[in-house]
């Protein structure tokens, strides 16, 4: 049963708010695990590295349903995964001046983005290893300006490597690392905007501790990391200069109307976490998570909970 509730353990990890991971073990061929995941996050404030700006009681919440399946193929140690979330989103704060349609203090339903993957993991006996490809595709034309908007809507192509194994020294423990590099698409709200680079890189580790064959906790931190876009002070230049009345720039305007897709996100979280088992082929995972430190992105909580089933 250890294998599967390692599995299980992965599935809560990948699933966890703020974290973009694969898993490095692949299942016997023809194995299908079908995951359904609810997600809560809780944003009190805008990070900007060593402060929290625009900080305000219950600013921003959003609740996610999203379905998972993982399938090893016929082919042996290569599986395809898919993704699709659902994403109720609300500013509960609304004393701050609204960016976009979702700041006006209702909840706003959206489906965002397709997750598709596939991974290899490698013949090799001393640790699991898994080279991925993947893409992020997004569904629908939701918001993606302002404090309720349900994600940036840009096409994302994605490399990943991930790796693991349980500690030979410390029985009944194990580690899972993975990094990601993702080439994310141009913001096209004008020529300047489009030559913004966002690509990004995404890295966690994890420890996960066996209790019986069927209990595990889980303990880890996820990275992120923007290669470019703009810097807070771009956007207040340009915020002033319309203010004032002056004229802008193509790039300021653009800089103005899609901050929020264009930042330069750096964020560290650190999170905790069970899986548990109860028969060979149903489990059910949790994790909370915190940003520990992070600039343009939001003082966030969160929390995941999920059942997966082996098909």
């Amino acid at each position: 049963m250890k294998r599967h509730i390692w599995l299980a353990a992965l599935v809560a990890l990948a699933a966890a708010p703020q974290v973009a991971s694969a898993q490095s073990w692949v299942r016997a061929p023809n194995s299908t695990d079908v995951s359904f995941q609810y997600g809560f996050l809780y944003d009190n404030g805008a990070l900007t590295g060593t402060e929290v700006g625009l900080q305000g009681e219950d600013l921003y919440q959003a609740h996610t349903l999203s379905l998972g399946v993982d399938y090893a193929t016929p082919l042996p140690r290569l599986a395809l995964s898919a993704s699709l979330p659902l994403v109720f989103s609300k500013v509960m704060n609304t004393t701050f001046i609204p960016h976009g349609h979702y700041d006006d203090g209702s909840t706003h339903a959206a489906l965002t983005d397709l997750g598709l993957q596939a991974r290899y993991q490698l013949p090799v006996q001393f640790m699991n290893i898994a080279p991925s490809i993947g893409t992020v595709l997004p569904l629908t034309q939701y918001e993606t300006m302002g404090h309720g908007a349900a994600g940036k809507g840009l096409k994302e192509a994605r490399l990943g490597l991930s790796f693991g194994r349980d500690l030979g020294f410390l029985r009944n423990a194990f580690f899972e690392a993975n990094y990601s590099y993702s080439f994310v698409e141009r913001v096209a709200f004008n020529a300047e905007t489009a030559k913004i680079n966002i690509n990004r890189s995404d890295a966690s580790l994890d420890f996960g501790y066996f209790f019986s064959p069927s209990i595990v906790a889980l303990a880890g931190s996820s990275f992120r990391y923007t290669h470019g876009g703009i810097e807070i002070q771009e956007v207040m230049d340009a915020s002033n200069k319309i203010t004032a009345g002056e004229t802008v720039s193509d790039r300021e305007m653009g800089v103005l109307m899609a901050h929020d897709q264009l930042s330069d996100e750096k964020y560290i979280t650190a999170r905790v976490g069970f899986a548990y088992s109860p028969i060979p082929s149903v489990s059910i995972q949790a994790t909370a998570s915190k940003i520990v430190w992070g600039y343009l992105t939001g003082n966030a909580w969160m929390g995941n909970l999920g059942v997966s089933y082996s098909l």
